[in-house]
């Protein structure tokens, strides 16, 4: 979901630096909810499917500008930790992932995977800790803002799909 958000992050911010609004329309047969550049690139078109109302919708635009920041801050955190032949590393596997075609909300994935085959210093291994400890926290407390106005199911969609995850499914 960070990374996700990170680049939510920069879609804002480049788009205030441009001056440009928000976008409008976007795929009508999906759901009533607008395309938004932000939500657009943190949940892909997941928000769309979800089934938010405007109020919602506001609030979930509002609630990721909000925690921009503090993504970016924990993204940079991350991505310090590695040096310049290990973020080369990790930058090319996420190019190939996506030439290759894999869908963009699994392409974390396999960054993931490319991560483990990394030979960390105990120096590494611990700034990525806190830094993962500090991602954890961000996400709880989003998880924790976003739940006073999606429902439950609609929030875990939202974050299963934005986490390349298959929501979890009621068990009747």
């Amino acid at each position: 979901m960070i990374a996700l958000l990170t680049v939510a992050a920069t879609a804002e911010a480049k788009n205030k630096k441009k001056g440009k609004p928000p976008a409008k329309g976007g795929d009508k047969s999906a759901s009533a909810a607008p395309a938004h550049p932000v939500l657009d690139a943190a949940f892909g078109d997941a928000y769309r499917k979800i089934g938010l109302n405007p109020r919602q919708y506001g609030q979930l635009v509002e609630l990721v500008q909000k925690f921009a920041p503090q993504i970016g801050k924990v993204q940079a955190d991350l991505d310090s930790a590695y040096t310049k032949e290990q973020s080369e590393l990790i930058q090319r596997s996420r190019e190939m992932a996506i030439r290759a075609g894999v869908p963009r909300e699994r392409v974390p994935l396999h960054i993931a995977r490319t991560v483990e085959t990394l030979e960390l210093t105990d120096e590494q291994k611990q700034q990525l800790a806190q830094a993962k400890a500090a991602k954890a926290a961000v996400e709880r407390d989003f998880r924790a803002e976003a739940g006073e106005f999606l429902s439950k199911e609609q929030l875990q969609k939202l974050l299963g799909q934005a986490n390349g995850k298959t929501p979890l499914k009621k068990k009747k």
